[in-house]
């Protein structure tokens, strides 16, 4: 099972995969020459079904805005797949306006995306409050996030329209809870 948590800025993705990696007994960080931080995760469960997380997460931002290439982050997706892991991975800009190589994994992997349709109010204020954790007091300038809401919901359309399982969910309870429930956690 693949698992893509989708929602623009501030939406709660890493928040929800944080949360998802917390259910399992133990997180392994896999680093590769050349990076400080990991590559990914290798999170380990008794039954077997360990889950592959891609991205490190060890800032507030995680998932595939860590890693600088598209391509590095499905080759790492495929690799994963292929090999019998379960994989969750979410992503900023690269993910989010990417929806052909999503749809041409979910041709041969079994793919859930997780659309996060949060209100924008509510994104932008999770944006003011992690930049302010920075220590950034600046104003959040509400257009982009605007823009990134739109593109992520015709980003869905797309994929839906290309037959790719998309799960809509109106709040990050409901989007950390398909989540978990598509990786066999009840």
């Amino acid at each position: 099972m693949i698992v893509n948590p989708r929602g623009t800025f501030g939406s709660g993705k890493s928040t929800i995969v944080r949360r998802v990696m917390d259910r399992y007994d133990e997180r392994r960080p896999v680093h590769i020459e050349g990076r400080k931080q990991p590559i990914g995760y290798r999170c380990v469960r008794p039954d077997g079904h360990d889950l592959w997380v891609v991205g490190h997460y060890e800032t507030a931002c995680g998932g595939g805005d860590t890693i600088p290439k598209i391509d590095l982050i499905y080759n790492h997706i495929w690799h994963a797949a292929q090999i019998g892991y379960d994989v969750i991975y979410e992503g900023g800009a690269l993910i989010q306006s990417d929806w052909r190589r999503a749809a041409e994994l979910a041709k041969k992997h079994d793919l859930l995306v997780v659309i996060i349709d949060v209100p924008v109010e509510l994104c932008l204020n999770a944006i003011k409050e992690r930049r302010a954790k920075r220590g950034n007091l600046d104003p959040v300038n509400p257009k982009n996030t605007i823009v990134r809401a739109r593109g992520t919901i015709r980003n869905a359309g797309n994929l839906e329209k290309a037959g790719v399982r998309v799960e809509w969910c109106k709040d990050r309870e409901s989007a950390a809870i398909a989540c978990l429930r598509a990786l066999g956690w009840n």
